[in-house]
């Protein structure tokens, strides 16, 4: 048995091995502009990123009546008022691209302001940061930007980009400074990556005071029990939804064999009573015949329409 101050004690040992790849931790250390903007400006050189004016972690955006609300790690806009949410992905699942696409249109939802013309729309990333290869090709960066399929050169200029960055990645060519953020979370902020990048030494610095702060571990231990208490949360709604389901996939498949059964037994029962109507009327009609008569000969060895003439002719049925 766990004792409810050794289990805080356990959660509180989890902490202290924390990196930067739990996405808790990293939306609490990137939630600062001087730890996000020079990120943003090493991934994306060429959009010159200068200033973040808007930056919030855990941002929860409500889509329309009866969808699927998100929370975003990290939500940022810049001084031209572009969008980034940075994504920390640690477990592959094959939904993902279909997930960023989401992501993506809620984005849209969240800035397309009333009164606001589609022109205006501003310019918004979508990033996820995993440590696996989503698309099996050795790459570090993986940037989609919709295009003409017929002719790949010609964009559709929509102002939406997708990237999914890799941390084992190997076949393409970065920037060191790039590179050296990737190695540190590929390495759990072992010390290769702080022997020469001024950056990752500050993010390191705020790694390690974030986990020493005392409200900062209450606030992940609490957020991390929130998590379980959503996963029991799920299982059970999973399990009575399944248990419905089943039950009423029973009703429906016993309803079914029930009328086949009905079905059958109401044939099996009908040809017994019509087997039982002929013998009688066919043991009325040979009562009444001399026996060696043809009509006697053929009531006993004639077709069913001979003896249904028979009995129409002796008027036992009409």
């Amino acid at each position: 048995m766990i004792f409810e101050e050794d289990y805080g004690a356990d959660r509180s040992r989890q902490t202290d091995n924390l990196t930067l790849c739990n996405r808790y931790l990293f939306a609490a250390v990137m939630k600062k502009p001087e730890n996000c903007l020079p990120f943003l400006q090493r991934l994306l050189p060429e959009m010159k990123i200068t200033e973040i004016r808007y930056i919030e972690s855990e941002r929860t955006i409500e889509g329309p009546a009866g969808s699927k609300s998100i929370r975003f790690d990290v939500y940022v806009k810049d001084n031209k008022e572009r969008a980034f949410t940075v994504e920390m992905q640690m477990r592959n699942e094959d939904d993902l691209p279909r997930r960023s696409r989401y992501y993506q249109d809620m984005m849209d939802e969240d800035l397309m302001s009333a009164g606001r013309k589609y022109g205006e729309l501003p310019d918004i990333f979508v990033i996820f940061i995993c440590p696996f290869d989503l698309f099996g090709r050795g790459l570090h960066k993986y940037t989609f930007k919709n295009h003409l399929a017929e002719d790949p050169r010609i964009l559709l200029n929509d102002g939406a980009v997708r990237i999914f960055l890799n941390l084992n990645g190997t076949a393409d060519v970065l920037s060191d400074e790039l590179k050296s953020f990737l190695e540190y979370l590929r390495l759990g902020g072992s010390a290769p990556s702080l022997q020469y990048d001024s950056y990752v030494q500050q993010l390191h610095r705020a790694v390690q005071k974030a986990k020493k702060d005392p409200l900062w571990r209450k606030e992940y231990m609490l957020w991390e029990q929130e998590l379980e208490n959503e996963k029991w949360l799920a299982a059970k709604r999973g399990h009575k939804e399944g248990f419905e389901k089943g039950y009423a996939e029973g009703i429906t498949e016993g309803h079914a064999e029930g009328r086949a059964e009905g079905r059958a037994e109401g044939r099996a029962e009908g040809r017994a009573e019509g087997r039982a109507e002929g013998e009688n009327l066919l043991a009325e009609l040979v009562a009444g015949l001399t026996p060696g008569t043809n009509d006697y000969i053929t009531a006993l060895q004639g077709t069913s329409a001979d003896r249904e003439r028979l009995y129409k002719k002796y008027g036992i049925i009409e």
